[in-house]
This record gives structure tokens, sequence and C-alpha cells, in this order.
């Protein structure tokens, strides 16, 4: 692993570390640990995945 638990393909390129990458992305790893500990919350609750999951659908 590279520094801030990022795996080594996205951590390092050609031997440098991306660690300011990994600072930046310290919010969206964040928010998406938020969102993972939220969904498993509302699945041990209701028994079925949140509506913003069940609701999704692609737009492309």
């Amino acid at each position: 692993m590279a520094p801030g638990g990022v795996p080594e393909p996205y951590g390092r390129v050609e031997g440098f570390q991306l660690h300011g990458l990994a600072v930046r992305a310290a919010g969206v790893r964040q928010h998406m640990a938020d969102a993972l500990q939220r969904h498993h919350a509302w699945i041990r609750e209701h028994g079925v995945d949140m509506p913003e999951v069940t609701d999704w659908t692609w737009d492309g």
C-alpha cells in the first residue's frame, strides 16, 4: 500500500509516490466509507437496499 491506503498501482508511478493525490482523495474516501456504513445500517434495519440504491438508474 502507498500512503493513505492507496493500492500500489495507483499510489506509485515509476517509483514516485502520489502522496498529494492520496491527500486530496481523503475526503472522497471518507465520504464513501460513510455511505457504506449508512447503507449497512439501513440494510440491517430494513432488510433491503436503501432507496437511493434501488431507485438508481443509468442515464447514459
